[in-house]
């Protein structure tokens, strides 16, 4: 039986996975609620779906090829009359490219000579612009005029349309900046699979009612988080004003990472603050995406969880 060697890993991966507080989290199962999910807790809408499933009948006699590498031409047309009629800028088709999920528009956005040829860039990941839940409109860095000229927007399918299985994000951007992105993007992943795209376009012009509804479920979510961590002793938490992810911070000693494992030993699932910076420490991470029956019974384990904390003998009892 021919056996391999385990290759070496280089000295940037060994420091990375070292230093890395990530782990990956369970979905909810009968024994376990999970409050750590980071993605929306909705289907995609179902036109953008049969438009996918209707491009794939399609699949031979139009999308069998390459799609182009700059993404649908119809996709990007409609995204930059999308992005036109929202703010203060005109976008073009050349100014919009398509990619392969979030980490791939924003590496191909990140280009060394190009920044030191122009000046500083402003690189603009708005993932969350459609989960807003105060009075006061969101402001996107599409709208500070004086920025137009080196600004590259980075828009994501996943939270707003529920489309994170799909990995499609789009560029905005001036055209020259976005066509070094583009032959970064072409050469490191290629052309995107076109029938995404085309579910992609009937998100753009028919998904608008569906983006609203979510947005106002998510709404009642948030609502019923932050009561249901109302009262909870040694609690701190800021109502969120977006997303979908609460942030609260306790008083007990107990550092995050050990924390979360305490608290998967009551049955729910959370993310460690610590995860997103040294000024996470003794916070929690706690997502209000999933139903409103896995919040209610997330937070009342959650409560125990500390509750056992505080007064241990108390709570076994």
């Amino acid at each position: 039986m021919t056996t391999f060697a385990t290759p070496l890993l280089s000295q940037a991966v060994q420091r990375i996975r070292a230093g890395s507080l990530r782990a990956a989290q369970s979905a909810s199962s009968p024994d376990l609620v999970s409050l750590a999910m980071g993605e929306p807790g909705f289907d995609t809408p179902p036109a953008i779906r049969l438009a996918a499933l209707e491009c794939g009948y399609a699949h031979y006699a139009h999308y069998a090829h390459y799609a182009h590498p700059h993404g649908d031409p119809e996709l990007r047309e409609a995204l930059a009359a999308q992005l036109s009629a929202a703010g203060a800028l005109e976008f073009k088709i050349d100014d919009v490219l398509l990619t392969h999920g979030g980490t791939g528009g924003l590496s191909a956005a990140i280009l060394a000579d190009l920044c030191a040829a122009t000046g500083t860039i402003v690189l603009a990941d708005e993932a969350y612009a459609e989960l807003v839940y105060t009075d006061e409109p969101f402001t996107s860095a599409l709208d500070v005029p004086h920025l137009a000229e080196r600004t590259v927007y980075c828009q994501t399918f996943s939270k707003a349309y529920a489309m994170t299985g799909w990995r499609l994000v789009y560029l905005a951007g001036p055209t020259e900046l976005l066509a070094a992105a583009a032959r970064i993007h072409a050469t490191i992943a290629g052309p995107l699979n076109a029938a995404t795209q085309r579910a992609a376009l009937t998100a753009v012009v028919t998904a608008a009612a569906a983006v609203q509804e979510m947005h106002d479920e998510y709404r009642i979510r948030r609502d019923l988080i932050v009561d249901r961590l109302d009262g909870i002793d040694g609690r701190h938490l800021a109502a969120p004003d977006g997303a979908f992810y609460a942030f609260p911070r306790y008083d007990h000693g107990l550092v995050a990472i050990d924390m979360v494992a305490h608290l998967r030993a009551h049955s729910v699932a959370v993310r460690l603050g610590s995860e997103f910076g040294p000024a996470g420490e003794h916070c929690l991470r706690l997502s209000f995406a999933g139903d409103r029956d896995a919040i209610t019974t997330g937070i009342e384990r959650l409560r125990g969880g500390l509750a056992d904390l505080a007064h241990p003998q108390e709570a076994r009892a």
